[in-house]
């Protein structure tokens, strides 16, 4: 764990962007009036000018840990949730961050880790780049993915990579500065300059048989954003932290599925925030009434506008279960109103859901 920086919500992309790039961070935590949220580099890749953007329109709803949790559990809780990082928080207090970063560089030394190769782990699916792609196209990839590392290859051949920061820290200007050169008189924006004007042409490699505690090594210090595992000169895949940190959860116990609720407000009648959170238990209880395994079951409550004295709530679910991912939304003017209709649509699509008799669930009550 480590102390975050800070942005209130009001504050730019390009702010945080030359914060960000002077630390070489990767992640900020933004304070708003309901609730925290987090704001990564990968985030900041749908932003055309960062100038005019405030951090809380691409900012995204923090995920909270306790500090009392294990770091298996945090691992678990980081890739189901697929976010970079988690806030680490006690009585509505933020602690600290924890990233995925952050897990490596506590891992990286298990002994464990020495009998895995690189093989066993690395994402062949991976997209990659050509050397005279656009740099708009690497970016098309990281958002369309969510990954922070590629591959730029001649043929089959490897010649570079590129990565997140390259492209966040280098290319995101604000509107007014941000051509270089010009042609004709025209201007030639920086995202068509082809992918070999900015490329790593020494990128961090491993070979198939390489033990994944040497990649771990590397990647926990940040040096790099992920590591392309090569074959002669032939790119069979990449290691981000992602496909490192998903070999951990072979170490975990089984145990029963997780659910989550965050987001309910600590304020306000206490029967009605009890009767909200005993509903949705009950609701998300009868998922796990069927076959098939659910992992994990998130629940995110946002109060999104407030009109006199009624306030506009977002609920969000999303059920994890190994074969599908299963998203469900709902609003309401009040806290109940809107638990109600989550409850329903939840109802109407667990019959897709289906989970191994001899599980029950675990539920994980959390405020924002």
């Amino acid at each position: 764990m480590r102390s975050p920086l800070f942005f209130p919500s009001s504050a730019t992309a390009s702010a945080a962007i030359g914060r960000l790039r002077r630390s070489n961070g990767f992640e900020a935590v933004v304070k708003t009036r309901s609730k925290e949220k987090v704001v990564t580099l990968l985030d900041f890749l749908k932003v055309v000018d960062p100038s005019r953007t405030s951090l809380e329109s691409i900012a995204t709803s923090a995920i909270p840990i306790s500090p009392d949790a294990s770091l298996l559990e945090a691992i678990d809780l980081v890739l189901m949730s697929q976010a970079w990082s988690l806030i680490v928080k006690q009585s509505e207090k933020v602690l600290g961050v924890v990233s995925q970063l952050d897990m490596l560089k506590v891992v990286s030394s298990a002994p464990y880790l020495r009998d895995i190769p690189c093989g066993e782990v690395v994402d062949v699916d991976a997209p990659r780049v050509n050397t005279d792609d656009r740099l708009s196209t690497a970016r098309t990839s990281m958002r369309k993915y969510g990954i922070t590392y590629l591959p730029v290859v001649e043929g089959e051949n490897l010649v570079g990579a590129i990565s997140i920061r390259d492209l966040v820290f280098n290319l995101l200007q604000p509107k007014k500065s941000a051509t270089w050169g010009s042609r004709g008189g025209e201007s030639a924006g920086p995202w068509r300059m082809p992918v070999k004007s900015m490329m790593d042409r020494s990128p961090f490699t491993a070979e198939r048989t390489t033990p994944l505690s040497k990649v771990l090594e590397t990647l926990g210090n940040g040096v790099k954003d992920g590591c392309v595992v090569v074959e002669g000169s032939k790119v069979l895949g990449v290691i981000g932290p992602r496909e490192a940190l998903s070999v951990l959860l072979r170490f975990m116990p089984k145990e029963e599925p997780r659910i989550y609720i965050i987001g309910l407000p600590e304020f306000g009648d206490f029967a009605t925030l009890k009767t909200a959170k005993d509903k949705l238990a009950r609701t998300v209880s009868r998922i796990f009434d069927l076959r098939q395994t659910v992992v994990e079951v998130m629940i995110d409550v946002e109060q999104k506008k407030r009109q006199g004295k009624r306030t506009l709530y977002e609920v969000r679910a999303r059920v994890y279960s190994p074969s599908r991912l299963i998203n469900v939304s709902a609003q309401g003017w009040y806290l109940s109103k809107a638990i109600d209709d989550i409850c329903k649509r939840l109802d109407r699509r667990r019959s897709r859901v289906k989970r191994r008799p001899d599980r029950e669930p675990r539920l994980y009550m959390k405020g924002s």
